[in-house]
Protein backbone atom coordinates (compact mmCIF):
# COMPACT_ATOMS: atom_id res chain seq x y z
CA UNK A 1 0.00 0.00 0.00
CA UNK A 2 2.74 2.41 1.22
CA UNK A 3 4.27 1.80 -2.63
CA UNK A 4 1.19 2.48 -3.96
CA UNK A 5 0.09 5.60 -2.60
CA UNK A 6 4.15 7.03 -3.12
CA UNK A 7 3.81 6.17 -7.07
CA UNK A 8 0.26 8.34 -7.02
CA UNK A 9 2.09 11.10 -5.68
CA UNK A 10 1.90 10.97 -1.97
CA UNK A 11 4.52 11.25 1.11
CA UNK A 12 4.26 8.65 3.09
CA UNK A 13 5.69 7.66 6.66
CA UNK A 14 5.15 4.16 7.58
CA UNK A 15 5.30 3.17 10.98
CA UNK A 16 6.80 -0.45 10.98
CA UNK A 17 6.71 -3.08 13.52
CA UNK A 18 9.35 -5.74 13.52
CA UNK A 19 9.11 -7.28 10.24
CA UNK A 20 11.17 -8.21 6.89
CA UNK A 21 8.91 -6.29 5.28
CA UNK A 22 11.02 -3.00 3.33
CA UNK A 23 8.60 -0.88 0.74
CA UNK A 24 10.36 -0.72 -3.33
CA UNK A 25 10.01 2.60 -3.12
CA UNK A 26 12.69 4.51 -1.85
CA UNK A 27 11.07 7.69 -0.55
CA UNK A 28 8.95 5.74 1.83
CA UNK A 29 9.89 7.33 5.18
CA UNK A 30 10.14 4.24 7.87
CA UNK A 31 10.32 4.45 11.44
CA UNK A 32 11.18 1.36 12.61
CA UNK A 33 9.30 0.38 16.06
CA UNK A 34 9.87 -2.67 18.44
CA UNK A 35 6.77 -1.96 20.70
CA UNK A 36 3.00 -0.88 20.99
CA UNK A 37 4.03 1.83 23.36
CA UNK A 38 6.85 2.59 20.04
CA UNK A 39 4.09 2.31 18.07
CA UNK A 40 2.15 4.72 19.45
CA UNK A 41 4.46 7.50 20.18
CA UNK A 42 5.35 7.13 16.62
CA UNK A 43 2.04 7.31 15.36
CA UNK A 44 0.99 10.37 17.08
CA UNK A 45 3.98 11.97 16.52
CA UNK A 46 3.37 11.64 12.64
CA UNK A 47 -0.56 12.45 12.44
CA UNK A 48 0.43 15.96 13.58
CA UNK A 49 1.75 16.30 9.86
CA UNK A 50 -0.48 14.32 8.08
CA UNK A 51 -3.48 14.64 6.46
CA UNK A 52 -4.77 10.92 5.76
CA UNK A 53 -4.19 7.98 8.50
CA UNK A 54 -4.71 4.25 7.57
CA UNK A 55 -3.87 2.33 10.45
CA UNK A 56 -3.43 -1.86 9.93
CA UNK A 57 -1.29 -3.12 12.53
CA UNK A 58 -2.73 -5.52 14.05
CA UNK A 59 -1.05 -4.40 18.04
CA UNK A 60 -1.74 -6.66 20.75
CA UNK A 61 -4.56 -6.09 23.61
CA UNK A 62 -2.46 -6.04 26.12
CA UNK A 63 1.69 -6.00 27.58
CA UNK A 64 3.49 -7.04 30.22
CA UNK A 65 3.35 -4.63 33.06
CA UNK A 66 7.18 -5.54 33.85
CA UNK A 67 10.16 -6.19 30.91
CA UNK A 68 12.90 -8.78 31.37
CA UNK A 69 15.91 -7.76 29.54
CA UNK A 70 16.87 -10.99 29.92
CA UNK A 71 15.62 -14.85 29.61
CA UNK A 72 13.20 -15.33 33.37
CA UNK A 73 15.33 -18.58 34.60
CA UNK A 74 12.76 -21.26 35.88
CA UNK A 75 12.14 -20.80 39.64
CA UNK A 76 9.10 -22.81 39.96
CA UNK A 77 6.30 -24.67 37.77
CA UNK A 78 4.61 -21.80 37.59
CA UNK A 79 4.72 -17.89 36.48
CA UNK A 80 2.39 -15.57 37.15
CA UNK A 81 2.70 -12.37 34.11
CA UNK A 82 0.92 -8.98 34.81
CA UNK A 83 -0.65 -7.73 31.87
CA UNK A 84 -1.74 -3.91 31.01
CA UNK A 85 -4.06 -2.54 28.56
CA UNK A 86 -1.96 -1.55 25.10
CA UNK A 87 -2.71 2.43 24.47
Amino acid sequence: MADELVSQGADVTLVLGPSHYRPKQSSVNIIAVESAEEMYSACVSAFEKADVAILSAAVADYTPKEKSDSKIKKSSDRINIELIKTK
